[in-house]
């Protein structure tokens, strides 16, 4: 079986890592937030509660604190400077201040573990990264649902790392996951091939 994704829907094949699409969403600046439209908060289920009180709380255009933005736009000097281990440190002491103030699946919590994600692919560390986005693309699985484009993209983003990883047992070991994720989102004919191939 050729190393593509396949889909019911015959979809196009997922975008490879290093291509413009992959990025995570919008650019990595003291205005990552900005544009108050990712994601929305999900339509309220049959019986009229939403899909989740907490993704429910507030509009993602949620003003961000200036402290937040002083510490993005230092993650992004770090990485543009190629200190990548700097960017990360600041990456996760960032994330641990706005889960503990917005719990895990607000969207400034979303955000800043893709940024995370993103960083581990600049590391060129693509297994890391791999279950980074799949983390990601639960928390837009949940928040916004499978049809959601966003959601979908994350899922495109995970498949594409999971097929640059170089190693085949870390591959191996997350075939089961990013399959699963695949399933969830894209449907149940979206799977990768079956034995791991390295990358594409």
């Amino acid at each position: 079986m050729p190393d593509t994704l396949h889909t019911e829907r015959n979809e196009a094949a997922p975008p490879e890592p290093d291509g413009p699409a992959f990025h995570p969403w919008g650019t990595v600046t003291p205005h990552f937030w900005d544009t108050g439209t990712r994601p929305a908060p999900p339509a309220p289920a049959p019986g009229g509660a939403p899909a989740s009180a907490e993704t429910a709380a507030g509009p993602a255009s949620t003003a961000v604190p200036e402290s937040v933005r002083d510490q993005l736009a230092a993650i992004t000097a770090a990485a543009e400077r190629g200190d990548l281990t700097s960017a990360q440190e600041r990456a996760e002491r960032l994330d641990d201040e706005i889960t503990r103030a917005h719990g895990q699946t607000h969207p400034h919590t979303i955000h800043i573990r893709e940024v995370r994600a993103h960083l581990a692919h600049l590391a060129d560390d693509p297994g890391t990264a791999t279950r980074w986005y799949l983390h990601v693309t639960g928390l837009y699985l949940t928040t916004a649902g499978a049809t959601d484009p966003q959601t979908r993209l994350s899922a495109r983003r995970t498949y594409a790392l999971w097929r640059s990883i170089k190693d085949p047992a870390v591959q191996e070991e997350t075939r089961e996951p990013v399959t699963a994720m695949l399933a969830d989102v894209l449907g149940p004919g979206s799977t990768p091939p079956p034995r791991a191939q390295g990358p594409a």
